[in-house]
């Protein structure tokens, strides 16, 4: 009677950490993660390396220009600015991303020295010549394992401008809002 009690527990034991590890992957949107990706791209005259935000390039390659002030202004400055310019249109929606961005910092890990896996979630459907993808942010479910939200490659992240790196931190706020609501992909975010 006793073993047969044992192998019971065992067995709750291993369905509980397996449901709760498969919510943990199901909520996360993907298994691997979401992410953040950058354009790194080398002009073929100079050989110069610049890197951009994904979503800003895709934005003026759509005829979107935004003018988010200076190259001096502080990404925490163009940040405050983007989330003031959306609370008319959704105040409690910038009521949550204000306070997301605030906690951005404190549930992120700074890696580094290394490269982040792709994370294929961009979908993106051009790229500019002489340009590749590098994955700047991978974003996913805090849990026992990886208690960090998200990973950080800072040494991508301090090449980027400050209008990159503002629009980077609201796209991984809002990402989380999609992700939450069963998005797979960034589409909709970018």
């Amino acid at each position: 009677m006793k073993t047969f009690r044992n192998t019971l527990l065992m067995t709750l034991t291993i369905l509980v950490f397996g449901l709760r590890a498969f919510e943990t992957f199901a909520s996360a949107g993907q298994i691997v993660g979401n992410g953040g990706d950058v354009l790194e791209c080398v002009d073929p005259k100079t050989g110069q390396v610049r890197v951009e935000l994904l979503d800003l390039f895709e934005a003026r390659a759509r005829g979107i220009h935004l003018d988010l002030g200076s190259a001096e202004t502080p990404t925490e400055h163009k940040i405050a600015q983007m989330l003031e310019r959306l609370r008319p249109r959704t105040p409690l929606r910038t009521d949550s991303y204000s306070a997301q961005v605030a906690s951005f910092w404190s549930e992120s890990m700074k890696v580094r020295g290394v490269s982040l896996p792709d994370v294929p979630d961009s979908k993106h459907l051009m790229l500019p010549s002489g340009c590749f993808v590098k994955q700047v942010v991978i974003q996913q479910t805090p849990d026992f394992s990886n208690p960090s939200r998200y990973t950080i490659d800072m040494d991508i992240y301090d090449r980027l401008d400050s209008d990159s790196q503002a629009a980077l931190i609201l796209h991984e706020v809002i990402y989380r809002e999609a992700i939450s609501v069963g998005h797979l992909d960034s589409i909709a975010v970018r």
